[in-house]
């Protein structure tokens, strides 16, 4: 049959796919089971590679908001969870193993947490008992304000680093109210 219009022929085309489908370009490549062995990698890694495929347009959605994310900088799916107190990140990039594969590999290695009893996901409330240390999320640290020190949840754990920051501010306490002692005199004199 002769198309009289390029559009026309695609448009009606069982093989070109329009409907829920979008044009991406993934910058690094796009990986196989071949490329997915260390041995077959392409060298040097850091380069371009660029490659535009049809996706499905929910591609990028995730299959577990809070644990499973697409990193697009990096064009990986990543896979968070919490373990010893300590957030800890899987990538599986697309370079590596394939479109649907990455994400289908992300998922598996979730199942496969869940599964063994390691997956936490979530740290819950990150509060003190003592009133002068707090959480700092920005900087993943217990703040001790009785000397000002941070003690960091990537070294210590959080839990261990909470203990830290609070008998950091309870051996520190004496000296701090003393000070405090010594400015309320000195106030209550220049009044």
């Amino acid at each position: 049959m002769f198309c009289r219009s390029f559009k026309w022929c695609l448009r009606d085309s069982p093989l070109v796919k329009t409907e829920g489908h979008i044009q991406h370009t993934f910058r690094w490549g796009i990986g196989n089971k071949f490329r997915s062995l260390n041995a077959n990698r392409f060298t040097p890694v850091h380069h371009a590679r660029p490659k535009e495929v049809t996706i499905p347009e929910n591609y990028f959605d995730s299959p577990n908001a809070e644990a499973i994310k697409y990193d697009s900088l990096n064009e990986q799916w990543e896979v968070y969870w919490f373990e010893h107190d300590k957030l800890h990140a899987k990538p599986f990039p697309v370079k590596k193993f394939g479109i649907n594969e990455s994400k289908t590999e992300a998922e598996n290695f979730l199942r496969q947490l869940k599964e063994s009893g390691r997956y936490g996901h979530k740290l819950g409330e990150l509060r003190s008992t003592v009133s002068s240390v707090f959480w700092d999320e920005r900087m993943q640290m217990w703040i001790s304000l009785e000397t000002g020190k941070g003690f960091s949840a990537s070294k210590h754990g959080v839990e261990k680093a909470r203990l830290l920051a609070e008998r950091d501010a309870n051996n520190n306490r004496e000296k701090v109210d003393l000070y405090r002692k010594e400015l309320d005199e000195i106030l209550a004199t220049n009044s």
